[in-house]
């Protein structure tokens, strides 16, 4: 009998039979466990995943007879043993969908589709499976089922493209449109939300965005009974969903599709050329009611993919539709053609592709209403490996080029009018040219909004016991340490915890300690490690057997892992409006390249910057290394760093380090090294002693990505704390070169920049990547000067205040992206992969050296 896939148990079998074909298993670590071995390749720009890339013409699965017959035991050659499985994210590839199926025994092969441009996951792929009723069996079961290690569920169909035993599901949906949801807001949270009220749902959908796997804040419901849904359509209006009202809309609604109609459907003349065309991702929009606007009509076909234009002619009862990637146009049109929009059946078609201007002026108007079909309107940008990673990017820098063809042809028409009339239109055009070259250089440039005042806590009385401060810290393998404060000097430094709320198996007993600065006496501060914990889960705390409880997730077991990367941070309304877009990613760990508090010598604003942060520290993991505002050094009256030092234990005892400015850890396959731009780092120092024996440690197998921080940034193109790096990047980088170091974050400088991969001053496939994040928010402002001209290691550099977020999705690729702060809302402003130099030839040809080096005295 087959096993329902919630939890994915395997029937029991050696261990070496378990694994899907083509995998490997690596030695179990800290919250990590090891994806397959990349093969061996040379470092070259950063491109989209090796498991993307098209190994082959893409092709269509289960397409009738042919498909059925192309070999596979059992079944004869006129059945379907295909599935269609969509909703895929990126992450997912065939290793991942065979891991899904392989415990059945029954299936024969997975494809993921790529796009043949980028090589990035179309979103969908086909599962091949031995027999018919293998098949069978596996949509009924597994389909709207939950996806292991996914907040999503199944959703299979027959792969059937019109030859056949197409099983698709004919009968009426009727779908609603749900808006304003929180970003927790899963496929699952959403269907068990309506289905406790309306036993006719039949699925939901949230729309993501397919780089960042992150909520976009709308989905839709189907419905099988039309009277539910117009019943949900009021009655679900404002009702919450997690932490938010949702907001209801229509969508289109499906009705079987007659001969009639889809005969009707084709008649358009572009059609045929459009649909030959591979490269086309416009769908013509037809029969549309007046009613309907281009969000409206944008809404309803997102669910089948990135939409990156929409255009309803003025006066027309007609639209066009375009999308990102061919695929998701061709579910589009098999899906919504002769569905009901808005009170009237709408009739698809394939629409003309906006890059065959010369064959086709008419189409959106003659004019394409500024879209192009290449990358150059992005402002000079080369083009990206996704066409979506611009969306919602820059706006201004798009339409520039365009409009001025369009009113070319414009001039041309006039050019065949009357005299009177030729110079009343040229006045006009160019009038509406000017207003138009105005427009684009009023938005084309950044304009940064003003600084904001630091933020002011008022003094509250609490009890003396009540723990405050609390933030939390990785300590070693499957531990962590949870650190909070108290006035009560008596308070006792116990952790009480478990994995349900106010249920606490367990507790753990800590140290404490405190210090005084000038006139100043801190509270008590607590420092417990509790542990041995379990990957990927929420644990609940008390701290001091007392007040609040706390709760905090784990990192998980493998790969994905995102960590969230900002520095100097500071206490000013900016630094709250970092802190909340970080809390709206979903990041595992946090961190810091130094400048925590700014409280420089002022100790009560280390206790409110405790304060500030203690709402993301104490659930999640916040790695921090020292910067210059840490320092607070007054010759013959008080130590450096004593305050960050007592505050802030990081785990360098753990690491072997003597101090704690200086220390690395492991998680989830990644090496982190934290560096001290403000202790001694020269050859003869003790930092450079640690630093060597860290790296002759590392295990590239069991970590795949070699990551560091500090504060000083080593390349920097910003006219602020030019050469401050220069010392430290003389004596260490010939060390992380050979070690073959992959990412580089540092802060100091308040502004962003990105280099190539760099070494010794020069672009080099085996440096690491630079990435400059002092942009926290801090009370001193941004450094907006750079140098001129830029350097050619610089590949990106914007004095914005923001956020970083690095999600390594398998051993050999990553993803960077950082998302400036423009007002209070976050937009990704600079996005790329990168990929790991393990498994290059670069570890391979600078192993000597290094081993060289490591073992000098």
């Amino acid at each position: 009998m087959m096993q329902q896939p919630g939890g994915m148990a395997r029937p029991e079998m050696p261990m070496e039979q378990q694994q899907p074909p083509q995998q490997q298993q690596y030695p179990a670590q800290q919250w990590m466990m090891m994806p397959p071995q990349a093969p061996q390749h040379q470092p070259v720009q950063p491109q989209p995943p090796q498991f993307w890339a098209q190994q082959q013409q893409q092709q269509h699965y289960g397409a009738g007879p042919t498909n059925a017959a192309s070999g596979g035991a059992g079944g004869g050659a006129d059945e379907v043993r295909s599935l269609w499985i969509g909703d895929l994210q990126y992450w997912m590839d065939e290793n991942y969908l065979t891991s899904c199926f392989y415990h059945t025994g029954e299936l024969v092969s997975a494809k993921i589709i790529r796009n043949k441009q980028t090589g990035q996951s179309e979103g969908y792929g086909f599962l091949e499976f031995r027999t018919h009723a293998t098949a069978e069996n596996i949509l009924q079961t597994y389909n709207g089922a939950m996806m292991p290690n996914a907040d999503q569920t199944f959703r299979l169909n027959w792969a059937s493209l019109g030859a056949g035993d197409k099983r698709a599901d004919d009968s009426p949906e009727h779908t609603i449109f749900v808006g304003d949801l929180a970003g927790d807001v899963t496929d699952y949270v959403l269907q068990e939300t309506f289905k406790a009220v309306y036993q006719s749902v039949k699925g939901a959908k949230v729309v993501t965005d397919r780089v960042t796997g992150r909520s976009k804040g709308y989905g839709f419901v189907k419905f099988g009974d039309e009277r539910e849904q117009q019943r949900a359509m009021t009655e679900m209006n404002g009702v919450l969903c997690s932490t938010r009202p949702m907001r209801i809309g229509p969508a289109a609604n499906k009705k079987p599709m007659t001969a009639s109609t889809q005969k009707a459907s084709y008649q358009n003349p572009q059609g045929t050329q459009g649909e030959s065309d591979p490269n086309n991702t416009t769908v013509f929009v037809g029969g549309l009611d007046p009613n309907v606007t281009d969000d409206h009509l944008k809404q309803v076909f997102s669910q089948y993919g990135e939409v990156v234009h929409v255009k309803i002619p003025v006066g027309k009862r007609c639209g066009f539709v375009q999308f990102a990637d061919r695929s998701c146009a061709e579910q589009a049109l098999s899906n919504l053609n002769g569905t009901l929009l808005g009170g009237q059946n709408i009739r698809l078609s394939w629409g003309r592709n906006p890059s065959n201007k010369q064959s086709d002026q008419n189409q959106w108007g003659g004019a394409y209403y500024g879209y192009t079909q290449g990358y150059e309107s992005y402002g000079g940008y080369a083009p990206p490996q996704d066409p979506n990673m611009y969306y919602g990017g820059y706006p201004g820098y798009a339409n520039y080029q365009q409009p001025q063809q369009w009113y070319e042809k414009l001039l041309l028409k006039s050019y065949h009018s009357s005299p009177v009339k030729r110079i009343s239109q040229f006045i006009m055009e160019l009038k509406l040219i000017l207003l138009l070259l105005l427009a684009v250089g009023a938005t084309a440039d950044y304009v940064r909004p003003p600084l904001r005042k630091t933020l002011s806590f008022p003094w509250s009385k609490k009890p003396s016991s009540l723990p405050q401060q609390v933030h939390i810290s990785l300590a070693g393998d499957k531990h962590m340490r949870i650190t909070w404060v108290t006035n009560d000097k008596h308070s006792p430094s116990i952790v009480e915890y478990g994995t349900s709320p106010n249920n606490y198996s367990f507790s753990s007993e800590g140290e404490y300690t405190s210090y005084s600065y000038m006139l100043y006496s801190s509270g008590k501060i607590h420092h417990a490690v509790v542990g041995p914990l379990e990957d990927d889960t929420t644990y609940f705390y008390r701290c001091g057997r007392e007040g609040p409880e706390f709760q905090f997730k784990t990192p998980p077991s493998q790969f994905p892992i995102t960590f969230a990367v900002a520095g100097d941070l500071g206490q000013t309304g900016w630094t709250k409006s970092t802190l909340d877009h970080i809390d709206q990613c979903k990041y595992d760990v946090h961190m810091l390249p130094g400048d925590l508090s700014y409280a420089d010598y002022i100790q009560r604003r280390w206790d409110t910057f405790g304060e500030l942060v203690q709402p993301l520290a104490s659930a999640r993991p916040w790695m921090v290394t020292q910067g210059n505002h840490e320092k607070e050094h007054i010759p013959l009256l008080e130590d450096s760093f004593v305050s960050y030092n007592s505050r802030w234990k990081m785990p360098y005892e753990e690491s072997a380090s003597s101090s704690n400015l200086y220390y690395s850890f492991e998680v989830t396959g990644v090496h982190v090294i934290m560096l001290g731009s403000y202790t001694d780092y020269d050859e003869y120092s003790d930092q450079y002693a640690w630093l060597k024996a860290d790296l002759s440690k590392v295990d590239r197998k069991r970590t795949p990505w070699l990551i560091v921080l500090f504060h000083v940034p080593w390349y920097n193109s910003n006219e602020a704390h030019q050469g401050e790096g220069d010392d430290m990047k003389i004596t260490m980088e010939p060390l992380l070169y050979a070690a073959g170091v992959d990412v580089v974050f540092a802060g100091h400088v308040h502004a962003y920049e990105r280099s190539s991969r760099v070494y010794n001053g020069k672009s080099d496939p085996c440096g690491a990547v630079h990435i400059t994040i002092g942009d926290g928010g801090n009370r001193e402002g941004l450094a907006r000067k750079y140098k001129e001209p830029k350097p050619e290691w610089s590949v990106f550099r914007e004095a914005s205040f923001g956020h970083g977020e690095l999600k390594i999705v398998n051993s050999t690729h990553a993803f960077w992206s950082w998302h400036r702060n423009d007002d209070d809302e976050p937009v990704r402003s600079d996005q790329f992969w990168i990929t790991s130099l393990f498994g290059s030839s670069c570890l391979a040809e600078n192993g000597p050296e290094l081993r060289k080096m490591l073992l000098e005295p």
